[in-house]
């Protein structure tokens, strides 16, 4: 009984299996055995690269086309997989923009001026190292620029501005002993 194949339908295969299974020997009769339907077809059913392709596995031409839409069917199904994760990674960035942008408005407005002090305080660094002399406003010795600190005279917390008038050189630690508060 010969054995069906869901993937190709033979004409002849009946007739090609039937003297495969008599006897006859295949070289004879040009007949080959395919690997994925398990029928016998004549050799013009097989294509010569193909059977190169895979590894020296004899595949008809009909299970060949067969394994070939499947591969392009399972690149369309990746190709359209890949478009819905850019499409949401697109979403994603455009989600966190939003909600970045409405973090930035429902930002406190002290975190700005606190941007502005650091960039002041920065800008005024060499004026307030050359009028100082490197010497500390709160106990008068020497600074090393390791322990270096720009300090407010009138603390920022009490309403003092971030002017040169109002920054002195500071020991770190005597900054910090200093605190929030105004110097005695």
């Amino acid at each position: 009984m010969p054995r069906a194949c869901s993937l190709c339908q033979h004409p002849e295969r009946a007739a090609i299996e039937a003297a495969v299974v008599a006897g006859t020997p295949a070289r004879q009769r040009s007949v080959r055995r395919c690997v994925d339907c398990g029928a016998a077809k004549p050799q013009e059913a097989f294509s010569p690269q193909m059977w190169r392709r895979w590894c020296r596995r004899p595949a008809c031409l009909d299970c060949v086309a067969a394994r070939l839409a499947l591969l392009a069917q399972w690149h369309a199904t990746q190709r359209a997989e890949q478009a819905a994760r850019l499409r949401l990674a697109a979403l994603t960035r455009e989600a966190w923009a939003a909600e970045r942008a409405r973090f930035r408005a429902q930002r406190p407005a002290w975190v700005h001026r606190r941007r502005q002090a650091r960039q002041a305080i920065e800008r005024l660094r060499p004026a307030v190292l050359a009028r100082d002399g490197w010497l500390c406003g709160l106990c008068g010795e020497f600074v090393l620029p390791a322990d270096l600190s720009i300090d407010h005279i009138i603390p920022v917390a009490q309403g003092g501005a971030d002017t040169l008038a109002n920054l002195q050189v500071a020991h770190r630690r005597c900054n910090s002993r200093k605190g929030a508060r105004r110097a005695a």
